[in-house]
């Protein structure tokens, strides 16, 4: 038979709120939130000893940086599609300006991969792992590419 486990204990009432709107769209300065919700400072400071508040916190942190990569992952497909179709613009500055930025994401996600490996070497987890795909360039790509080094 399994032991249950109590339910962990999270915020309520006017903690929670603050803390959803803390991360909800909304363009208030944290000043404002405060006065809407009628906390002082020092009612806020009380609040952030509370483990189960700094907690909460750091759960929406998290999420709110996870959304953001989701998001960028999203489009990073079609944002390199089109820099490599403006490799092949007439303009000269429009495409060697493409390559060179080809070349410096290249460079950055393998300075990254090595950084994981490092780390995962240090480690052993491969929790960070995912599918990994290779930029294919045609021959007159990878041309223009060497090209705008050569300049």
């Amino acid at each position: 038979m399994r032991k249950r486990h109590a339910p962990r204990r999270t915020i309520q009432g006017r903690q929670l709120a603050v803390v959803d709107e803390m991360f909800s769209d909304s363009n208030q300065t944290f000043d404002e939130l405060l006065n809407k919700h009628g906390i002082r400072k020092d009612e806020l400071k009380y609040w952030l000893k509370d483990s189960r508040f700094r907690r909460e916190i750091r759960i929406r942190i998290r999420w709110a940086y996870e959304k953001s990569e989701i998001l960028v992952a999203k489009y990073a497909m079609i944002a390199a599609a089109r820099l490599v179709r403006l490799t092949e613009s007439e303009n000269q500055e429009t495409a060697r300006r493409a390559c060179l930025d080809i070349i410096t994401l290249i460079r950055a996600r393998r300075q990254k991969k090595s950084i994981v490996q490092h780390v995962r070497g240090k480690t052993g987890s491969k929790k960070d792992e995912g599918p990994e795909k290779d930029i294919q360039l045609t021959d007159q790509q990878a041309s223009k590419l060497l090209s705008a080094l050569a300049e």
